[in-house]
């Protein structure tokens, strides 16, 4: 928002920059404020725009959890499999199938890049032994949203989460909104000079979940929480994703 704007008009206005000339435009499912914005800029520039909607192609879907696919259905009835997990996802299948399209890219090669597609942070599913670890990045309202219906959908508790955050982020909306889902939860000082501290992460946390810890560091907290049992959830930060990344090899 420092840059970006504190509106979803404001925002929208920002990303329309992008937009050129007389170039096709193809836009996902948006809330109308948003909406408004991308078509003025997209008749001001006299660029074709089509808004992509769930369903073209792939509506239904079904999960598979232990492969970490989504399993996207056509209108024809037609399966198609999708490295990834959520009903996000399959909203952003439908915008890059139909991006593809307009490319005149080979349908084999898409349905191919689907199945091997990987998306970093992004309910992304690791294992430690048999432990499971989801990293997800969601800072941000709606970020968390998304990740708070994954959990419901996806994950059985009791969770632990290792929560690493920016200070200047939302960091008790998130907080409020995540920390119920979750048993224990481990903060942590994310090496960034604009990290909040796992001291103050913490007193924000105690908040929304009686049971809460400041860890030492971030390899302290992936220690603790594989002693915890039960899967392990990292969010909060793309940099903690980083960093436990390269703690998991």
């Amino acid at each position: 928002t420092q840059y970006l704007g504190n509106t979803l008009a404001q925002i929208a206005h920002e990303k329309a920059g992008i937009l050129k000339p007389g170039i096709p435009v193809l836009c996902g499912a948006l809330a109308q404020e948003a909406k408004q914005v991308i078509t003025q800029a997209a008749q001001d520039l006299r660029a074709p725009l089509r808004f992509v909607q769930e369903g073209e192609p792939f509506r239904e879907y079904a999960y598979d959890f232990v492969n970490g696919q989504t399993v996207l259905r056509t209108q024809q009835g037609g399966e198609w499999l999708l490295h990834a997990l959520g009903g996000r996802q399959t909203q952003n299948a439908c915008l890059v199938y139909q991006a593809a399209r307009q490319l005149h890219w080979p349908e084999t090669a898409v349905k191919k890049a689907f199945e091997q597609v990987t998306l970093p942070g992004r309910f992304e599913l690791c294992h430690v032994g048999k432990t499971p670890f989801i990293l997800d990045g969601a800072h941000n309202p709606d970020g968390v949203l998304t990740l708070k219906n994954y959990l419901t959908d996806f994950i059985k508790p009791p969770i632990t989460a290792i929560i690493g955050m920016m200070s200047d982020k939302d960091v008790d909306t998130v907080l409020s909104e995540l920390a119920p889902c979750f048993s224990k939860i481990i903060t942590v000082t994310v090496d960034n000079p604009r990290s909040m501290t796992a001291v103050q992460l913490a007193e924000t946390a105690k908040k929304y979940c009686d049971n809460v810890v400041a860890a030492e560091s971030v390899a302290k907290s992936a220690e603790m929480g594989l002693c915890a049992g039960g899967p392990l959830v990292v969010c909060g930060s793309f940099y903690l994703m980083s960093q436990i990344r390269q703690l998991l090899g």
